[in-house]
């Protein structure tokens, strides 16, 4: 039997992103593009959505403005 998850409780939660995804989470709080950030960083839009993809995924989001909020709460953006 499976129980409920509360993703609101006191429970610390270790998320690792890298150096790259760390780049974009702070650009996209930023406000910034996917088109942007990938002529900032000089990389392709579609290695940009790759990684907002696998940020979502680490940081159980469904969207790349989940994933900043998530982000802030997880301590990960300040």
């Amino acid at each position: 039997m499976a129980l409920p998850v509360n993703l609101t409780s006191e429970v610390s939660v270790k998320v690792r992103v890298t150096e790259r995804e760390g780049e974009v989470l702070n650009l996209l709080s930023k406000g910034m593009t996917r088109k942007e950030i990938a002529s900032l960083l000089h990389v392709s839009i579609a290695s940009v959505r790759d990684l907002v993809h696998r940020l979502c995924w680490k940081l159980a989001a469904s969207n790349a403005a989940e994933a900043v909020a998530n982000g802030f709460r997880m301590g990960i953006l300040e």
